[in-house]
């Protein structure tokens, strides 16, 4: 392990909006990037050792999400979904 190199982290990962459309597709695009957004946030947490304390996605003009990142290394895990995040909290 390199000197200097975080352990803990907090991130804030700013995107551009869904495009407009139909309540029902606009949500399930944004559950989608979230999702993919999650997962990649615990794939990389887990594999380069580094906690995510908190995580704050927020897609532009839209909506701010703030998670803690265990149970984003929990999805990447399959320990549970991107809906019962997404839903839950």
């Amino acid at each position: 392990m390199r000197a200097g190199r975080p352990t803990e982290i907090d991130l804030q990962i700013r995107q551009s909006g869904v495009p407009d459309g139909d309540e029902k597709a606009k949500l399930a695009a944004i559950q989608e990037r979230l999702g993919l957004t999650w997962m990649l946030v615990g794939k990389y947490g887990q594999r380069g050792n580094v906690t995510s304390r908190k995580v704050t996605v927020r897609l532009d003009g839209q909506a701010t999400w703030e998670r803690d990142g265990s149970r984003l290394v929990a999805l990447y895990k399959g320990a549970t979904t991107s809906s019962d995040i997404f839903l839950k909290e």
